[in-house]
Formats: C-alpha cells, structure tokens, sequence
C-alpha cells in the first residue's frame, strides 16, 4: 500500500517546479496521474478537423495513452491533427479470429473477451479516420501472441489506406514504478542502475521482436527512457517519471519528450519539426 511522505526535502507546485513550500505527496502523484494518463486519449478520440494536414491517429490502450500524451508534450501544436482511437483493454489484434481463437485453445476454456474484442473491431473496421490518417501509430500492453498476427492488422491498414505510413510503438515497462523507488528512499544514480539491471525481460524480448519484424516501422519508447548504462527514474527535479511500472507521470512525459532521444527515435521517424 502507498504511504504518503516527503522524498528527502524535496517540494514543489507543479511536479516538474522547484521549490514551493508543499511535500511531495505519492499518493497525490498516484491519484493526479491517472486522470493524466487518459485524458488527452479520450478527448482526442474524434474527427479530424477539416483544415488540418498530415493527421496523426494513435490507436490503442493506455500505451497509446501515453503515447499522446508524449507527442503533445512534445509539440502542443499537434493537437490540431492528432487523433485517437481509444480501444478495448487486451484487444490487441484487430482483424482476426484466429488470435483470440488460438488464446481460447490454450486456456482450455471459451475466452470472454472474443465478443468484446470483436464489438471493439466493428467499430475500428467503420472508422473513417483509417482511411484519412496521414500518420498511424499501433501502441499496445503488447501480449508476445498478438505479435504473430500483427502484420496481417498492418497488411489491411495499408490496404485500406495504401499511402499512410504506420509505426508500431514498443513497450517501455520498467521493473518499478517511481513511486516504488521513494518509498525504497533510493534516489539518483542508484535508482537508475538498479531500473536498468533489472529491466523486465519479457519487454525486451518483445521489443527485440518488434524492431526485427518491423524494422521500418518500430517506434523504440524503452530507449527513450533507457541508455546503455541506466533509465530514467527521476526527472531533474527528483519527480518520479513513471507513477506505475509502465504509465507516465505528466512531468515525466514532458521530460522524456523534452530529450534528444525521443527526438531522435521517435520525432525523426515520424517527421516531427524539432522542439523549439
């Protein structure tokens, strides 16, 4: 459970601030952060408006969530052509049964998200937006299955809309959350090396599989976050970056988005104009 106390001495106003006279809180960071997690991904989830160019749709579930919340923390002005699809938790693959058939063949026992899963793809299958997109980017929890069946949900995206380019963000789960790391009281370097010696295994592998399949097309958000040597736990003014293993704080979003790497893998890939 999440006790509340001050990291060291550390206060602020807003997370990314210096000092203003309140404690930082954890359990205020939990809550506040949820509600940042989904809040541009719903808001965004409509039509493109009619005067924009090069439309952005990021479809997904929370990964896509902070995906947006990236983009925009990165350049405000994409608001105006970006866009989202806000799918069903765990339904991943769009386009076909087999996935969710295959799931229901190894748990031994009918899956009940098949129905859910498929009422999700009638709506993805009548979004218009699909068609009008400029730019698609899948980002998912990615399950190591879905990955099987990925390029087949790629294959009709471009045949339906033949001149879109299409990305797939990988995963970028960290072994704990920053939160974890202040009720630790591990601070500074030591939390950045103890994030990068014990990064999740699973997410590399996946990711390794994501950027061989796909190597056109892989946006890598792990490397965002980590370098050869260590990740990101804190920003520079000791603000957790990650409110939970895998879900960003909104400081930490504008302080990934805000460093050479995400501009480098994922501004130039997608053609963003460098930050001013």
């Amino acid at each position: 459970m999440l006790t509340t106390f001050a990291f060291f001495t550390l206060a602020m106003g807003r997370p990314d601030e210096k000092q203003s006279g309140q404690s930082l809180d954890v359990v205020e960071i939990q809550r506040s952060n949820e509600g940042y997690t989904w809040r541009n991904h719903r808001a965004l989830n409509s039509s493109f408006d009619t005067d924009s160019n090069n439309e952005i749709l990021v479809i997904g579930d929370s990964q896509a969530a902070d995906m947006v919340n990236l983009l925009l923390e990165y350049d405000p002005s994409l608001r105006s052509r970006l866009r989202t699809f806000v799918s069903t938790a765990g339904c991943q693959i769009k386009l076909l049964d087999q996935y969710y058939q295959q799931r229901e063949t190894n748990n031994g026992k009918a899956d009940e998200t098949i129905e859910r899963c498929r009422r999700d793809r009638q709506r993805f299958q009548q979004d218009a937006r699909l068609k009008a997109a400029d730019t698609i980017i899948l980002a998912y929890s990615w399950r190591p299955a879905a990955i099987d069946y990925l390029d087949d949900d790629i294959a009709a995206l471009s045949r339906w809309n033949p001149t879109a380019k299409i990305y797939v963000a990988g995963l970028k789960t960290q072994p704990q959350s920053g939160i974890w790391y202040l009720e630790q009281g591990i601070a500074g370097g030591a939390a950045s090396s103890f994030a990068k010696q014990n990064a999740v295994q699973e997410v590399q592998q996946i990711n390794t599989r994501l950027a061989a399949e796909f190597p056109d097309r892989f946006l890598d958000l792990l490397d965002v976050a980590c370098s050869r040597q260590a990740c990101d736990v804190f920003t520079d003014s000791g603000y957790p970056i990650f409110f939970d293993s895998s879900h960003l704080t909104s400081a930490g979003a504008r302080y990934l988005a805000s460093r050479v790497p995400f501009y480098t893998l994922v501004g130039t890939r997608l053609q963003l104009e460098p930050a001013q």
